[in-house]
């Protein structure tokens, strides 16, 4: 990575705190780039009731009788939207 010398020369404190925060942005670009569209979209528990239109208390049973896989951030639950339709299509009669 790349290292910057920054000169602080009269600067109020909003001023560095914006000037730190735009590189780190900057950094987190770079870093993380936004997804593409070969990934597969995450949805959470209230958005993937809503596609299947029925409860959030059944998406969860769902998980639990290992009928759709969840993905599990920090507390945060979400789940492929790919995997979804997939498993549309391969119930669909």
């Amino acid at each position: 990575m790349r290292k910057r010398t920054v000169i602080i020369e009269d600067v109020d404190a909003e001023e560095l705190y914006n000037k730190i925060r735009e590189i780190f942005k900057e950094i987190l670009r770079k870093e993380h780039p936004p997804p593409s569209d070969k990934r597969s979209k995450l949805l959470t528990i209230k958005e993937t009731a809503k596609f299947f239109r029925v409860s959030d208390r059944t998406i969860n049973n769902w998980c639990r009788n290992n009928l759709l896989s969840k993905i599990e951030i920090g507390r945060r639950v979400y789940f492929e939207e790919k995997e979804i339709k997939d498993l549309i299509q391969k119930n669909r009669t």
